[in-house]
């Protein structure tokens, strides 16, 4: 099952730095991935909604914070909220400041893409890519900023690119129970269902 370190340790050992034990190891390699892998891991996960981090919840209204313009309520948002998918009711209007939601609503259940730190629910082409968006930031530092590493860094991004496409496709050919799949969902999100078809993908 991957890990953190496993996975920083594939970036690693695929432009010949040396293992790391822990993220929190005083190594170069180590200190680099403490910095890097987050935000990598991140980037990643926004730019999909992928089948196993959407969630859906009802908020908790929060009765000592009043919206300063416009709204009558406000609701806290989930300690692993990443990004908002749409509330429940398409129709209805909110705004996100901070940790919070605000909108008119007297009860809010929120679609939402969560910051999944659990790396054995990444699947193989989703670590793919993730490897090699943490290997392009890694490569000038490790390997300096001359041809070598600036050559490095472009071939692990176009890499990246190519690795998301394909964990993208693979994720949407999974489907999700998680969303809705009739055209207000999709329609919701600026995605016109009828003039898009899934492209075969090879496995």
């Amino acid at each position: 099952m991957a890990s953190d370190v496993s996975i920083c340790n594939e970036a690693l050992l695929s432009i010949g730095a040396e293992r790391i034990s822990s993220l929190s190891g005083s190594s170069k390699g180590a200190r680099l991935c403490a910095q890097f892998y987050p935000t990598s891991r991140d980037e990643v996960l926004e730019s999909h909604n992928w089948t196993f981090s959407v969630k859906r919840v009802e908020l908790a209204r929060v009765s000592d914070v009043t919206p300063e313009f416009g709204y009558d309520y406000t609701y806290q948002l989930p300690a692993d909220f990443l990004l908002d998918i749409r509330l429940e009711y398409t129709d209805v209007k909110y705004e996100i400041i901070g940790d919070y939601l605000n909108c008119d609503e007297d009860e809010v259940k929120l679609f939402y893409l969560a910051a999944t730190t659990a790396t054995g629910r990444y699947f193989a082409l989703f670590q793919a890519a993730l490897v090699e968006r943490l290997k392009s930031k890694l490569s000038i530092p490790l390997l300096g900023n001359g041809t070598k590493g600036l050559k490095a860094a472009e071939t692990a991004f176009n890499q990246y690119l190519y690795w998301l496409g394909k964990a993208q496709e693979f994720d949407a050919m999974r489907g999700n129970e998680e969303m809705p799949t009739d055209d207000d969902w999709l329609t919701a999100g600026g995605f016109d269902q009828s003039e898009y078809t899934y492209p075969e993908i090879d496995r």
